[in-house]
């Protein structure tokens, strides 16, 4: 299965008891919407009643297993169990960590990209293994891409879904940013989305120096090459959407955060544009007018680690 991804929907009030939702119809790939029609449940479809539901700031999570108490875990913690005859286990299923994460990822990206924080909700539908989360997607959006997560959103609320597994967490702190960063107003360009994402994946104590992508860019920039931001600022489709795609836009997104203010600053105010509806000219052609020496600057920035590590 391949990495997580953000898509926009037309889903309003689809989470409920039974979801009505029964299939998604078109693409725009300039601005990565589809069209969601409504109908009624077929006969024969999937139907899940929620075991657990409960709700931490504005997130409203939704899961298909009850929450029992767990004998290895601490006095009031809390995990679920993951399928009748199976043993549920604290690092994998604990919804204390759960809830923890969705709060602090949220205020993470709030803070770090001056976001108002909103109130709208969140719904977060969590399964207790993977099978039960392709088979719900099949049944209610059978021509979504096929991902690890998914994050739904257009007029209605937002909707994320995914399965537990070992790397649960980071996956909803990848969802999350794009909850946040989606919430109103334009969404930004594929490779900003997606390099906000995976730069908010990784626990906060390695967003710095510890992201699985860094080895690979600093290789690259002790090579003098940097990637082709006309090259990511091209891509409109997911589906064009390469796994060297997301390691060079983190590697932006980490340059813009990092290197100095002025361009943390212009990132902040570009994505502030974008929120407020107010035209704006595009982040490349921004930076390519603002700093004329963007690719010497790209590469020193990551050639330090290099010095760091050596």
């Amino acid at each position: 299965m391949t990495r997580r991804c953000c898509l926009g929907l037309v889903a309003t009030g689809l989470i409920n008891t039974h979801l009505s939702a029964d299939e998604v119809d078109g693409s725009n790939q300039a601005n990565r919407t589809r069209t969601l029609s409504t109908s009624k449940v077929a006969p024969g479809r999937v139907k899940t009643k929620w075991a657990t539901e409960y709700r931490v700031g504005r997130f409203q999570v939704h899961s298909d297993a009850p929450m029992v108490a767990s004998k290895s875990s601490p006095a009031g913690e809390f995990v679920q169990a993951a399928a009748a005859g199976q043993a549920a286990t604290s690092s994998q299923l604990d919804h204390k960590k759960v809830a923890a994460e969705l709060i602090a990822v949220q205020r993470d990206v709030e803070r770090t990209l001056k976001i108002q924080p909103a109130e709208s909700t969140i719904h977060v539908v969590l399964f207790h293994a993977e099978h039960e989360y392709n088979r719900y997607l099949s049944a209610y959006f059978p021509k979504l891409p096929r991902r690890r997560a998914l994050y739904l959103q257009d007029r209605g609320p937002g909707m994320l879904f995914a399965y537990w597994h070992a790397d649960l967490l980071e996956d909803l702190r990848h969802e999350v940013v794009h909850a946040v960063v989606n919430d109103e107003g334009q969404s930004p360009p594929i490779w900003l989305d997606e390099g906000v994402a995976e730069y908010f994946e990784v626990p906060a104590g390695q967003r710095f120096a510890g992201s699985p992508h860094l080895p690979a860019v600093v290789a690259k920039c002790n090579d003098a090459t940097s990637p082709s931001l006309a090259g990511l600022a091209k891509v409109k489709s997911m589906a064009e959407f390469t796994e060297g795609y997301y390691r060079d836009s983190w590697a932006w997104v980490h340059f813009l955060l990092h290197r100095n203010r002025p361009l943390r600053r212009q990132l902040v105010r570009y994505l502030a544009d974008l929120r407020s509806g107010t035209p704006v000219e595009p982040l490349e052609k921004q930076l390519q007018r603002t700093c004329p020496d963007l690719h010497q600057q790209f590469v020193a920035h990551f050639r330090h680690f290099a010095s760091r590590q050596g």
